[in-house]
């Protein structure tokens, strides 16, 4: 699963050799480059392609800042069960 600050879930698709050396850890930031984004009965996805560039942690403010927010939503929906 995948969300952003929209509050959106969409599906991230990793193809090739990038899903074969990808860290399946539970939560973290991902920079993304040189990707696909498509739409498909309400549902919102995105494939890696041959050029796609992917950063596991990326080392950008945004990233670290969408991180600490996803955390804390995370919090309040636990706190909220």
């Amino acid at each position: 699963m995948t969300v952003c600050r929209s509050l959106t879930q969409f599906s991230f698709t990793i193809w090739r050799e990038d899903a074969t050396h990808f860290n399946h850890a539970d939560y973290f930031p991902l920079a993304v480059r040189n990707a696909i984004l498509s739409e498909y009965q309400g549902e919102v996805y995105i494939n890696s392609i041959s050029t796609t560039l992917i950063w596991e942690h990326p080392p950008l403010q945004a990233a670290a800042d969408l991180f600490n927010w996803f955390k804390q939503r995370q919090a309040q929906a636990q706190r909220g069960r």
